[in-house]
């Protein structure tokens, strides 16, 4: 398997966790990200954009926002 292959694969995989897991009030996105940190997101292909529509998918701190990480992380580990 090539590199784009498998950078494909993975694209596929979430694609399909997508479908599987969400309602479809968006439509499936067409570009799969695989991290986000504040205010930007990354491709699996190492590409970085500025989330210009984060406030649907997360809160206004954006994503992994290091106190909101600590908060979760101290609440789990009780």
């Amino acid at each position: 398997m090539t590199g784009t292959e498998a950078i494909g694969a993975e694209a596929a995989g979430l694609t399909s966790r997508w479908q599987n897991a969400l309602m479809d009030n968006y439509g499936t996105p067409q570009l799969p990200l695989v991290r986000g940190e504040g205010a930007h997101v990354w491709a699996e292909d190492g590409t970085r954009y500025l989330d210009f529509v984060g406030g649907i998918a997360v809160n206004a701190l954006g994503h992994a926002h290091p106190a909101v990480v600590e908060a979760v992380s101290t609440q789990i580990a009780s």
